[in-house]
C-alpha cells in the first residue's frame, strides 16, 4: 500500500480516547508503577472513540494504549522491530512489550475495552510457543506510561501489562523483509 493511502486509512480509524482533563487530574510523567484501576474506571467512564487524524495533534485528547510484556521465567522478550511494521519512528528499535491503539473495529460488541484492545495485540503482534493454556490470563494493569517518544508527544497515555508464559518460544508477528 503506498504511504499516501496507508496514512489516509491511519487518520480515519476510529481509536479510544479519553479527555486528558478526565484521564489525568494529576500530572503522570514516565512510569508510575502499581495498581492503576482509578485510570481503568476513568477509561470506562469517559471513553469515547473518535478519529485518529482528528486527535494526534491534539493535547486535550490521551490516546488508550494497552502495552503488554511477555515474561517467561525469569526472562523478558524483547525484539528489534522490522521495517515491515507501520510505524517508521520505530523501525530497527528494540522493544520489551507490544502496544497499540484499541480501534472501534477490533472491540466491537467487547465489554471490557481495554482488555480486548490487548488481547488483540496479542494475537496480532506477537507469535507464542504454547497452547492457550499456556498463557497466563491477561494481568491486570501493572502501571501506567506516559509515552514521550519523538512522534507522540504526550498524546498517548498506555496501560502497562504483564502476562506469564511457559511455552518455548515467542517472536514478533512482523515479517521481517
Amino acid at each position: 500500500m503506498a504511504w499516501e493511502a496507508r496514512m489516509a486509512s491511519k487518520d480515519a480509524e476510529q481509536i479510544l480516547v479519553v479527555p486528558r482533563a478526565a484521564l489525568m487530574p494529576d500530572a503522570v510523567h514516565g512510569f508510575r508503577p502499581g495498581p492503576a484501576q482509578e485510570y481503568v474506571e476513568r477509561v470506562r467512564a469517559h471513553g469515547v472513540f473518535k478519529r485518529r487524524g482528528d486527535v494526534e495533534q491534539d493535547p486535550s485528547i490521551k490516546q488508550i494504549i494497552p502495552y503488554l510484556m511477555v515474561r517467561h521465567g525469569g526472562r523478558i522478550f524483547v525484539f528489534q522491530r522490522s521495517a515491515a511494521g507501520g510505524e517508521a519512528r520505530l523501525h530497527g528499535k528494540y522493544s520489551i512489550g507490544v502496544g497499540g491503539h484499541i480501534n472501534r473495529s477490533d472491540v466491537e460488541g467487547d465489554v471490557d475495552l481495554l482488555e480486548a484492545g490487548l488481547r488483540r495485540e496479542l494475537e496480532e503482534e506477537l507469535v507464542v510457543d504454547a497452547a492457550p493454556e499456556q498463557v497466563g490470563e491477561l494481568a491486570a494493569v501493572h502501571g501506567i506510561v506516559l509515552h514521550a517518544l519523538a512522534g507522540t508527544g504526550d498524546l498517548e497515555q498506555a496501560f502497562f501489562h504483564i502476562i506469564g508464559h511457559s511455552g518455548t518460544a515467542a517472536q514478533s508477528a512482523e515479517v521481517h523483509p
